[in-house]
């Protein structure tokens, strides 16, 4: 426990930075955080200024990191000093991200800005109703009603989405929705075609249910839909208002296409309309599931993108026949979702927060997608580097073509303090991959920092494709 004698002749500086020196982990983890500046100055007695001094110095020495906006972290360890209780030593995990200043990660929510106090108010109440409860008990398997009846609506207003109550299921995320799905769609007859690149963490979750998977290539105009009436899929994943990771959208004409052909075909179209809420400039494009006169298609909403990737809010919106199934294999299933968060997004929902805040979150969001667009149109950024620009989404996908492996240039920019991403993943076909694309995700990352962290990535790519000229 930290200590401080104002009586003692050491400096209180001096006591400060010992002491926390030596509440340093005994152990190779990084990511526990340290008491607030103003908290520690409060509890101590102290000013400020010392133990920001202090904070300030052990950043210097490795021994913590600040992420701006959150506070700071205890730092990997160095393992060649760090022992365990019995005197040995502790090694780095090689597998674990070490810790940078700006990460450019897709899908991170923007914990900085979001109204906690509403949504502890909610939570508050829909706990308040659970104890005054008369008993406890399982709620109902699709999830609580009067959300299902709001979300309904919700998804009729904004998306066009024809639906009754009944048929939205809510899940616990997109990859279980898909293993929901597996018993209604089963894979002997219904094979399956994805978008390629893709999205990984549903293409996996289909493979570990044994489907025949058939790789679509994603064109200027989105999904191929020659490759797709080539195949014998009939079921197909695709994400048309803004397909992961490209950012491609299915025009108009090509998504009446791609109902059509299924719907002859009496297959069905899994939509994933993961992030429609963030268009920039224009308005967004209909659904699949509106377009749809024929029940073939399959509706997947979330709000990981607009609340929290924490909260696991998914829903999936089921055509009648599929419903039917879904009644009959699902009697004694039980909802994942605790009631009582659903309560509380109802009541997030209904009383109009959730818009408000999705509407703040969509000024943030353009603003930061035009600073993107400022910066890689500025005379700052190398000629070897060039954004995917949409209009749409939380992330962006950058061509690099610097000349060096790709592990390389993640390396480089890590060592500089930005963390970008690679797409090797999206593909399913290996041989297809890209090594010049990369993934940069702004949800999470302020303006400010947003500018500094693509300052450094230019510098970075400078600094790579210079080396690389000499070398040749």
């Amino acid at each position: 426990m930290l200590t401080i004698d104002k009586n003692s002749p050491k400096p209180l500086y001096q006591q400060l930075y010992e002491g926390l020196k030596a509440e340093a982990p005994r152990e190779n983890v990084e990511g526990i955080p340290l008491a607030p500046i103003r908290s520690l100055s409060k509890e101590l007695g102290i000013s400020k200024n010392t133990v920001e001094r202090v904070y300030q110095q052990l950043v210097v020495e490795g021994y913590i990191y600040a992420v701006p906006g959150s506070g700071y972290y205890w730092n990997y360890l160095n393992p060649a000093r760090v022992e365990d209780k019995h005197g040995v030593l502790l090694q780095a995990d090689p597998e674990k991200p070490r810790p940078v200043r700006y990460n450019l990660c897709y899908g991170n929510g923007n914990n900085r800005d979001f109204p906690w106090y509403v949504w502890k108010k909610c939570v508050r109440q829909a706990l308040q109703l659970e104890e005054e409860a008369p008993y406890l008990e399982y709620g109902d398997k699709k999830g609580y009603l009067p959300l299902r009846e709001v979300l309904a609506r919700f998804l009729k207003s904004k998306r066009g989405v024809n639906c009754r109550p009944e048929q939205i299921i809510l899940c616990s995320g997109v990859q279980q929705a898909i293993a929901m799905l597996v018993p209604l769609l089963p894979h002997v007859y219904y094979p399956l075609a994805m978008e390629e690149p893709g999205y990984d963490g549903v293409r996996n979750t289909f493979l570990r249910y044994n489907y025949q998977l058939t790789p679509i290539t994603v064109e200027d105009r989105g999904l191929s839909l020659d490759q797709l009436r080539a195949s014998n899929a009939k079921l197909v994943y695709v994400t048309p208002s803004h397909q992961f990771p490209l950012g491609r959208v299915l025009p108009i004409a090509e998504r009446y296409e791609l109902v059509k052909i299924m719907s002859e075909r009496g297959g069905y179209i899994l939509e994933d309309d993961y992030d429609s809420e963030f268009r920039y400039g224009n308005m967004a494009f209909p659904s699949l599931q509106s377009l749809d006169e024929n029940g073939c298609v399959i509706y997947v909403g979330s709000f990981s993108k607009t609340l929290s990737p924490t909260l696991r809010f998914t829903y999936m919106v089921l055509p009648e026949e599929l419903l039917a199934k879904y009644e009959k294999l699902y009697r004694n299933h039980k909802n994942t979702i605790p009631d009582f968060l659903q309560i509380a997004l109802h009541q997030f929902v209904n009383e109009g927060y959730y818009s408000q805040w999705v509407r703040k979150q969509l000024k943030l969001n353009e603003r930061k997608y035009e600073v993107l667009r400022e910066m890689f149109a500025g005379p700052e950024c190398p000629a070897c580097v060039q954004a995917m620009f949409n209009n749409a989404g939380v992330h962006l996908v950058v061509r690099m073509n610097t000349g060096r492996p790709q592990e390389e240039v993640l390396r480089r920019c890590e060592e500089n303090g930005v963390r970008i991403y690679s797409l090797r993943t999206s593909w399913h076909n290996q041989s297809l991959v890209d090594n010049d694309l990369y993934l940069l995700g702004f949800s999470s990352i302020c303006e400010e920092d947003l500018r500094e962290a693509i300052g450094i990535l230019f510098r970075t790519v400078r600094e790579i494709t210079a080396a690389s000229q000499k070398i040749s």
